[in-house]
């Protein structure tokens, strides 16, 4: 699913010009990634509907009356987890951003310069799968 910032929409770390891809939805929100390179939430409200068809195999789950779509990659993933800097986390995650052509995931804000060297060498090891 592709969305866009409605035209009269600001919203810090959004660019209104961008297309954004669609990584989840949970009830009433989006999650994509922002121009920090954070996965984070938004509210549908905020966008347009570029493309709405999922570009991924989904899962919907429904908790506590609330309707959650997920990649089916990221079904055993967590974001708690991975905002927590679980490695695990963050190789699942970065893998699906790499094969979904998502984001330039060495420059990301949760892979610091610290590691990047770590994630380069990561992505070199996924590409090499795909």
């Amino acid at each position: 699913m592709l969305i866009k910032l409605k035209k009269n929409v600001r919203e810090a770390y959004l660019n209104k010009h961008k297309v954004y891809k669609v990584l989840g939805i949970f009830d009433n929100s989006y999650r994509i990634i922002n121009e920090k390179g954070t996965p984070a939430i938004y509210n549908i409200l905020l966008f347009d509907i570029i493309n709405g068809n999922m570009e991924f195999d989904c899962v919907v789950e429904v908790f506590n009356k609330n309707i959650y779509i997920i990649p089916k990659e990221l079904e055993c993933f967590s974001y708690e987890s991975f905002f927590d800097g679980d490695k695990k986390s963050l190789n699942i995650f970065l893998k699906f951003l790499k094969k979904q052509n998502i984001a330039m995931v060495s420059n990301l804000a949760y892979a610091p310069d610290i590691r990047k060297k770590y994630y380069d060498k990561l992505l070199e090891k996924i590409e090499k799968h795909f």
